[in-house]
């Protein structure tokens, strides 16, 4: 073999392990790909653009002074399906139960010799209560009036994934009209239920309130009860969205309209238009689960308070919840 061959061949050896290379890294960045699992992106869909009431906010100068809660970085997607247990079921039990007749004119109350029930078109939720006011007693064991909700709830709804949601417990003070009180005198106590994922707690769409709100009284008996008339069943799936921090939400807010308002109220007029919100100081934030019925899924957002400035000059006290996950 002469110098020409024996360099021809060396240079044919080291195209083929060029070529080998080459194919080993193709098949690599391959299987790479398919085995990396791609980034869920939510829909920016008009749920996420819309408030409580219907209308869409254009928002600017919202910033945000508050503590930064600490956040994981991926939160689980979860998918939403109907319950098999229906608001609808659940009233005519009630009507059954109690003897409750429709009332003639009235569309959406029924009364009985004891309890009455409503449904509230504004907020699409029912409220069964009793016809008599309690007793002029305080409460002196919320252990107890929180074990009454909860036995209810567990009898009532027991088909429900609801759990009590503590950091949402209210006391009131009085008979006819009831004032909220933080502490001390106490006559009446609202015990809050909700759907939670991975013990965060989910609430429905635009909704602050909870799926079941039950009101226990000083003879630690159930005066009322607030039920949504949508319930749903949370279930989880494998695949995880990245938390944006808050600063990257402040500016979607601000840059993308990418809230919505859940609240809001003006001691002067009550509620105002929230056409246009010239600035805003939002002072805490929470995270929590937004379930979107019409996408069937429910995602992270994240829950700021604090006061809106209309282009008016009025002040609002509001609730705002925009994603604490990329939306496109």
């Amino acid at each position: 073999m002469n110098k020409t061959q024996k360099t021809f061949l060396a240079e044919k050896k080291w195209y083929v392990i060029l070529i080998g290379i080459s194919v080993v890294g193709l098949v690599l960045t391959t299987l790479f790909t398919i085995f990396t699992p791609k980034e869920t992106i939510i829909p920016k869909t008009d749920f996420v653009i819309t408030n409580n009431g219907g209308d869409q906010t254009r928002f600017k100068n919202i910033r945000f002074t508050g503590e930064v809660p600490e956040a994981k970085p991926k939160y689980p997607l979860a998918t939403i399906s109907p319950s098999t247990i229906t608001a609808e079921y659940l009233k005519d039990q009630l009507i059954k139960e109690h003897s409750l007749k429709i009332v003639p004119d009235v569309p959406g109350l029924w009364k009985g010799e004891k309890f009455t029930l409503s449904y509230n078109t504004q907020d699409d939720s029912y409220l069964f209560y009793s016809n008599f006011s309690p007793k002029d007693n305080l409460i002196s064991e919320t252990n107890k009036a929180t074990k009454v909700a909860q036995d209810f709830v567990k009898t009532v709804f027991n088909s429900l994934p609801l759990t009590m949601y503590k950091g949402g417990i209210k006391r009131f003070y009085g008979i006819g009209e009831l004032r909220e009180v933080s502490f001390g005198e106490t006559t009446i106590i609202e015990v809050p239920f909700i759907y939670t994922i991975n013990n965060i707690p989910l609430f429905l769409e635009h909704q602050k309130q909870a799926a079941i709100s039950v009101l226990i009284n000083s003879d630690y008996e159930v005066q009322k009860i607030v039920f949504q008339d949508k319930f749903i069943y949370p279930l989880l799936t494998e695949k995880n969205l990245t938390t944006i921090p808050i600063n990257e939400a402040i500016d979607n807010i601000n840059n993308r309209q990418e809230a919505s308002i859940i609240s809001a109220y003006n001691k002067e007029t009550g509620t105002i238009s929230l056409k246009e919100i010239e600035s805003g100081d939002l002072t805490s934030v929470t995270i929590e689960y937004r379930a979107d019925l019409n996408q069937k899924i429910a995602y992270p957002f994240y829950h700021f308070v604090g006061k809106l400035f209309s282009n008016e000059g009025k002040i609002i006290d509001a609730e705002i919840i925009t994603p604490a996950v990329k939306v496109e």
